[in-house]
């Protein structure tokens, strides 16, 4: 690995994904990151994350498209998988960055032994649990482009049985999410009453509490109202 370290953020428009103004509320996370020298920022919007994907491949860029935009976090978790297969890096939600530079080190020399980190949850009722908030990785890891291919499945399934029934929901986070917990942890090891997934034995090394500082969120409305949660049960995740 390359001391150059890229840190990654993306941030979709809702109400229109073909937004590339950057918000001033994500443009502060990379002032407020560590100082470090070897670290570059790639922050990814719609426009940039379709013309990668369709370089990649056609058909998945197509269907990531049809993803609705009232939903971008779906879109995000496909996005964060892609991002960190092809370039390696740190990928974070847009309201986390690290001011720690042991801890950063920390992170490099992780992915450098085991080609990838994830996040154990930070709440005490999910402590054994493992989220895909903030995640790092070295480029072209083989887990990651295992789940991109298990998202690309399970959206071109969608898509066949949203044309036999344009009113079907799905429950996106099963699809997108929960692939790359599923393909990391064991079927075993998933409680799927209550959303929490303990971390497969041996995996701890590589999935671990992180030392994370953290923003308000900006992107939601305050009563949370329009929290992919909430629409997800309201329109179809994929448009038609």
């Amino acid at each position: 690995m390359t001391d150059k370290l890229i840190v990654h953020y993306i941030y979709i428009n809702k109400y229109d994904k073909y937004d590339t103004v950057i918000p001033d509320e994500v443009l502060q996370l990379t002032k407020l990151y560590v100082n470090y020298d070897n670290l570059e920022f790639k922050i990814h919007n719609y426009v940039s994350l379709y013309e990668e994907f369709k370089e990649y491949n056609a058909e998945y860029a197509r269907l990531v498209s049809k993803i609705n935009p009232l939903l971008p976090a779906y879109i995000a978790d496909v996005g964060r998988i892609f991002v960190l297969w092809k370039y390696g890096g740190i990928y974070h939600d847009a309201h986390y960055y690290i001011n720690n530079i042991p801890f950063l080190l920390k992170v490099k020399d992780t992915i450098n032994k085991h080609g990838i980190l994830f996040e154990s949850h930070p709440l005490k009722r999910a402590c054994a649990a493992c989220r895909n908030t903030n995640m790092a990785a070295l480029k072209n890891n083989p887990l990651l482009l295992k789940i991109l291919h298990k998202q690309f499945e399970n959206l071109q399934r969608i898509e066949q049985e949203l044309i036999h029934d344009s009113s079907k929901r799905h429950k996106m986070w099963r699809e997108t999410t929960m692939i790359f917990l599923k393909i990391l942890l064991s079927e075993s090891n998933l409680n799927n009453s209550e959303f929490t997934m303990k971390i497969v034995p041996n995996n701890e090394d590589f999935c671990f509490l992180w030392d994370i500082q953290e923003l308000p969120k900006f992107y939601n409305k305050p009563n949370n109202e329009d929290h992919w949660c909430v629409l997800q049960t309201k329109i179809c995740a994929m448009i038609l």
